[in-house]
């Protein structure tokens, strides 16, 4: 795919704890979404959904690329082995990325197909767990019928639905595992997986196994309408949730309690994922959107669609990558 930007800038964030955010990378993202931190490249990387756009950044030396693509990509994973798994409407894809020479990023072979899904449909975020599995969710690209579903996805069992019946399927982030409160045994282990829906303002947390089973959801946040919508979602090293807010302007971070105990403000309303640039580093980058803003609204937000940099106490957790094979 091609490469449509230069490296080397070095508009490096801010060291000061109550800088605010600080536009990192001005961009027009019609959808900005899906970043995640990849240690390999000790970069971020995310995608412009309605753009057809991946774009890359590596804070420590300002360096950036973009690439456009062939169709939307929703989401996008490190695997361990190495190369990326990445959310096409036609399927997943495992891809592969280079950096060295002539940059370029392309996809290898497509792993599982979405034939499955109502035609209105697209996939949309996701993440791995701590096993190497990827869990993902559809959306009606309509934003109405709840016709999307979350989708769990192994390279030993493929591809299986494991919730469905909701509009807009948004999030996820999961925990690392700790021993089953069910049975006791250490060598068993759960992790808990918090995704929203976004149409009705809920998030939810169940726990998962290592073998794709969800069960125990519930509501652990319901949000008012003035608050805005639940989009994307990052978890720390104190298992708080970050979780952005579309059209309200904000990240909030919630305890594991369920409740809200920090925020924190942008310049522009469509907040739609953010991530921690590596294990134990503090600050959070956020990547935004220019979707569902007339000419008035941009006028009075001209960085909506950028990538934001925002300073934290807290750090994040290692990123969860996924595995080709056991």
């Amino acid at each position: 795919m091609k490469n449509e930007a230069n490296h080397g800038d070095t508009d490096n964030p801010p060291t000061t704890a109550n800088a605010g955010a600080h536009c990192v990378w001005q961009l027009e993202s019609a959808l900005g979404e899906g970043i995640v931190w990849c240690p390999d490249l000790q970069a971020l990387l995310w995608t412009d959904i309605l753009g057809h756009r991946l774009y890359y950044y590596q804070p420590t030396t300002g360096s950036k690329a973009t690439w456009t693509l062939p169709e939307p990509l929703t989401c996008i994973v490190p695997c361990i082995q190495g190369g990326y798994l990445a959310t096409f409407p036609s399927g997943l894809y495992l891809c592969q990325l280079k950096l060295d020479g002539e940059k370029n990023f392309s996809r290898l072979m497509r792993l599982a197909s979405l034939d499955q899904e109502p035609a209105n449909n697209r996939p949309n975020d996701g993440c791995c767990d701590y096993w190497g599995n990827l869990w993902f969710g559809t959306m009606d690209s309509g934003e109405k019928q709840p016709s999307g579903a979350f989708y769990h996805y192994s390279a030993l069992g493929g591809l299986r639905k494991v919730v469905d019946g909701i509009a807009i399927t948004n999030g996820p982030v999961i925990t690392p595992p700790t021993p089953s409160a069910d049975t006791g045994d250490a060598k068993e282990t759960t992790s808990r997986i918090y995704y929203t829906d976004t149409v009705q303002q809920t998030l939810f947390q169940a726990t998962i196994t290592a073998a794709g089973e969800l069960y125990d959801a519930r509501s652990f946040y319901q949000f008012s309408p003035a608050d805005g919508y639940p989009d994307g979602m990052t978890i720390d090293a104190e298992h708080h949730l970050w979780c952005c807010l579309w059209g309200g302007g904000r990240i909030v971070r919630i305890s594991p309690a369920g409740s809200i105990v920090d925020e924190l403000p942008l310049p522009v309303s469509q907040v739609t994922k953010c991530a921690f640039a590596g294990a134990g580093q503090t600050g959070l980058y956020a990547v935004t959107a220019r979707k569902g803003l007339d000419a008035t609204a941009l006028a009075g937000q001209p960085l909506a669609g950028s990538l934001f940099y925002l300073p934290t106490v807290t750090g994040g957790l290692p990123t969860a990558r996924f595995a080709l094979s056991d």
